[in-house]
């Protein structure tokens, strides 16, 4: 009987050798080669003149992910342990844990005994654990597995054999602007996620044995003296040989640069530790490193699984330890750890005490940005697919284009070549931002500020007022996310900001097939999208344009909009309850086929991005996707009609406010006050929170 390929087989397979000419030292080779060991007195004096060339610091809000693979097939079941499901124990048998075995998390599940440091980070809020992974029909080959997580690309056929992956194509995307160090592995080979079809990863060695510039005895000294040499001669002496001196010295340079994070303490513990805390290192030098690739093999657990599953998870949990422990604390609103496994272990324990392959599985995103909690739902372990495997519940593609997203500040549609659904994993953008799922104390930061059609602002609770006024009838205010002031709009597409909300550019002066009816706003506060009556969509700043309904004649006007969370798409609603999504933004729903009694006004999107809300000119709420339903006045006799809604920052609660600045709060929105009696000028026409 032959032996069955292992996971590192497979790997290497997908892998490519470190990017080496044939013929002899590239300049990538020379970078390739340069990693640590060389301090900057080594270098010497010619260090600074090279410098530049020889990596690039991460910019305050460039966020850096370090993906883990647990190669293999990670059991999810034991992993991420569905202890209150009576059936876990019956599939599992002697597999199964008892409940006082495990780290409970709630929610009926827990966390395998070995992953104490995880434990502590998900009580901290750092950890995000994304329920049943995977993707539908899967060969259950390794190969065919790790080659279609590897590459990511939407509509791509598992069993056709993949050229690039989906963080080389992110490579792509940098073009000319990029650097050697992007992207790393410690390794002599790159894998396949992390080669694009015009740029890849590099390989550093994990130890500095093999890097340019960490031998200093005679023969090295010899030769870094001679590149020295060459770079300072005053009269050039040929193209090839400028080429080989500018290489050499980038390489010393670079050296320099890297060798904190081969200085030190000796690294210590299993290969994998020693990988994560080399990671921590090389970002805490800050060369300009985005991405980093990590492995941790021997979860193809089909006997004996018991023993075997510990001791990988163990190592798993101990290499998260070291990771941080080992980061700059610089860094740590920067970094991101992701997990992924080519796919899960079969529900049912097997005759050799062992899993067989699977498919659904879980997956941990850590760091001090992340929204910790449970992600999508479980895999029902009774209603299993025709072969007996958990049916997935989150595409694993999801999960890459929320990083791509929000965490790398990349076009997820151009990257996986298809949209997918944005995943709620951040609280915030890298750096010390809090734009995603903001903590939910809603007294605390709670407040709200009315605007009239005159320009008119009034603020209540925690919310300041900047000012107000403007030139000509106002459509909209919004509160700038991303620092303190606002912008208010014009039915004629005029912009005026006030406070720190920065003027990004308007539609004045143009000739409108519409008047502005709404705004919406980037989660960064740093650009903005206008819309018109008649679905026309203008985008302003640092936002795309994800589609509009200008050119259709609708039935019913537009009348309200609201923003993805992840700034990547939007929604808006005409007054008939008809929806329109583009980008992100998923169809959730909408009143468009029925008869109502009042015209819809505006409306409010969930926190998470996953639904949203309608509230018609009663105050009738219409609830959607993940929105739910706290309350209205749809069945009260108002003496004015409510004109628009916005959402507690925690998602769950609203406010609705009438043309007379009368106030209704409902789920977690606490009532800070209203116009009442009060005589403003003009008609109120919007609330923000």
């Amino acid at each position: 009987m032959s032996r069955q390929p292992e996971f590192e087989d497979i790997q290497r397979a997908l892998s490519v050798p470190n990017d080496c000419s044939r013929w002899g030292m590239t300049r990538r080779r020379f970078l390739q080669m340069s990693a640590a060991g060389m301090t900057v007195a080594t270098v010497g004096p010619m260090v600074g003149k090279y410098e530049a060339l020889a990596g690039q610091r991460l910019a305050h809000d460039e966020g850096v992910v370090v993906m883990v693979q647990l190669g293999g097939g990670n059991d999810g079941m034991n992993t991420l342990v569905p202890i209150g499901q009576g059936r876990y124990r019956d599939l599992r048998g002697n597999l199964a844990y008892d409940h006082d075995e495990v780290l409970h998390l709630g929610d009926g599940v827990a966390l395998h005994p070995a992953l104490s440091s995880v434990k502590q980070r998900w009580d901290m809020g750092q950890v995000a654990i994304v329920q049943g992974i995977g993707y539908a029909d899967p060969s259950l080959s390794h190969f065919d597995s790790i080659a279609h997580w590897h590459n990511g690309r939407a509509g791509s056929d598992p069993s056709e054999p993949a050229t690039d992956g989906w963080l080389g194509r992110w490579l792509d995307g940098l073009g000319n602007g990029r650097t050697e160090l992007e992207a790393v592995v410690f390794d002599s080979t790159i894998p396949l996620h992390l080669r694009g079809r015009n740029a890849a990863a590099i390989g550093l060695s994990l130890n500095g044995g093999a890097n340019f510039g960490l031998d200093d005895d005679a023969d090295d000294l010899r030769m870094y003296d001679a590149y020295r040499a060459f770079a300072a001669e005053a009269h050039p002496r040929g193209r090839w040989a400028d080429a080989v001196s500018g290489a050499g010295m980038e390489a010393l340079a670079l050296a320099g640069r890297l060798s904190p994070a081969y200085e030190g303490p000796g690294l210590s513990g299993s290969t994998f530790e020693r990988q994560m805390a080399r990671a921590a290192r090389l970002i805490s030098a800050d060369v300009g490193v985005r991405v980093l690739g990590v492995s941790l093999g021997g979860f193809d657990t089909h006997g004996g699984q018991a023993g075997s599953h510990q001791s990988r998870l163990t190592d798993f949990d101990r290499g998260i330890q070291q990771f941080f422990d080992n980061l700059d604390a610089r860094f740590a609103s920067r970094v991101t750890v992701v997990t992924f496994s080519e796919f899960g272990r079969r529900p049912e324990i097997n005759g050799s005490r062992g899993t067989d392959h699977g498919t659904a599985s879980c997956a941990f995103v850590i760091g001090s940005k992340v929204a910790g909690g449970l992600v999508g739902q479980y895999p029902s372990l009774t209603n299993l697919d025709s072969r007996g495997n958990l049916r997935p519940e989150v595409d694993f593609r999801s999960m890459y284009a929320t990083v791509l997203d929000t965490w790398l500040r990349s076009d997820s549609n151009q990257v996986l070549e298809g949209s997918f659904e944005s995943l709620p994993l951040f609280r915030g953008s890298p750096g010390n931002r809090d734009i995603i799922n903001p903590p939910p104390d809603p007294e605390a930061h709670q407040g709200y500020i009315i605007t009239t059609d005159a320009g008119g602002v009034f603020n209540f609770g925690h919310h300041p007022s900047y000012g107000g006024g403007a030139a000509g009838m106002v459509a909209a205010l919004e509160p700038n996310p991303a620092g303190a002031g606002y912008w208010l709009c014009t039915t004629g597409g005029a912009i005026e900001p006030f406070g720190d909300a920065p003027y990004l550019g308007s539609m004045a002066g143009t000739n409108l097939d519409a008047p502005m009816v709404d705004m919406a706003v980037h989660p960064d506060g740093d650009g903005y999208w206008l819309l018109g009556g008649d679905g026309g969509v203008f985008s302003f700043g640092n936002v795309g344009f994800y589609g509009s309904t200008g050119g259709l004649n609708l039935r019913q006007p537009v009348v309200g909009m609201a923003p993805h969370p992840n700034g990547r798409g939007y929604w808006f609603v005409a007054s008939d309850g008809g929806v329109f999504s583009f980008g992100s933004s998923r169809f959730h729903g909408s009143t468009g086929g029925i008869r109502l009694r009042r015209p819809v006004v505006g409306m409010a999107g969930t926190a998470t991005g996953r639904g949203y809300w309608l509230v018609a000119d009663d105050g009738g709420i219409f609830a959607f996707g993940d929105a739910t339903f706290h309350g209205s006045t749809g069945g009260i006799q108002l003496a004015r009609p409510v004109v628009n809604m916005t959402a507690t920052p925690s998602g769950k609660g609203y406010w609705l406010v009438a043309d007379d600045g009368g106030i209704f709060a409902f789920g977690d929105a606490a009532f800070h006050g209203s116009l009442g009696a009060q005589t403003v000028p003009g008609r109120v026409i919007g609330i923000a929170a």
